[in-house]
């Protein structure tokens, strides 16, 4: 009887050891999952700010592009209607599938303007360009970074064995940028 007590003691005292480990385990993971979920809104927010400046650069663009050169009017009516879709819209993912669109046209449309001599030489037209090619690279690297912090958050809530506990503290798989 003695050695059976011992037994069911030690046997007891295992299974509240393991049940300590497996809280300690999750509570860690649980932790590093919402740094990870804090470092992709973040990124985002950052990537957000330089975006938001573009689109405010975006009619000046525009109007000194119709002021001193003839363009294709669809590609202007399409970068403005992009601005106006991402601008209007509270969704994440309507940012994230139109903004590689927005940057094609916007070095394309900075493109087509160096051929015009007259608009090269534009003081205001030359500020705006410089400031429009430094936005995008900052945008650039902003959407690396977010990328990169989108995909340690995403190998950590798919892997296993937090994939097994991940939706029950309702993490998700994050958006990436599309480059």
């Amino acid at each position: 009887m003695n050695v059976l007590n011992s037994l069911l003691e030690l046997i007891s005292f295992v299974l509240v050891l393991i049940l300590i480990v497996c809280a300690a385990w999750t509570f860690i993971q649980y932790n590093r999952a919402i740094t990870l979920r804090n470092k992709v809104a973040q990124s985002f927010s950052s990537v957000d700010v330089y975006l938001q400046k573009r689109y405010d650069l975006i009619p000046n663009l525009v109007k000194i592009s119709q002021a001193h050169a003839q363009f294709e009017s669809q590609t202007l009516e399409r970068l403005i209607e992009l601005r106006n879709l991402i601008i209007d819209s509270s969704v994440q993912t309507v940012l994230l599938e139109n903004d590689a669109q927005v940057s094609k046209l916007v070095l394309s449309m900075i493109a087509r303007i160096e051929a015009y001599p007259e608009l090269k030489a534009h003081k205001s037209y030359v500020q705006l360009a410089e400031a429009l090619i430094n936005i995008e690279d900052n945008i650039a690297a902003g959407r690396r970074a977010y990328n990169s912090n989108v995909q340690r958050y995403n190998t950590l809530i798919e892997s296993f064995p937090f994939s097994v506990i991940a939706p029950l503290f309702s993490f998700k798989q994050a958006d990436f940028f599309k480059m």
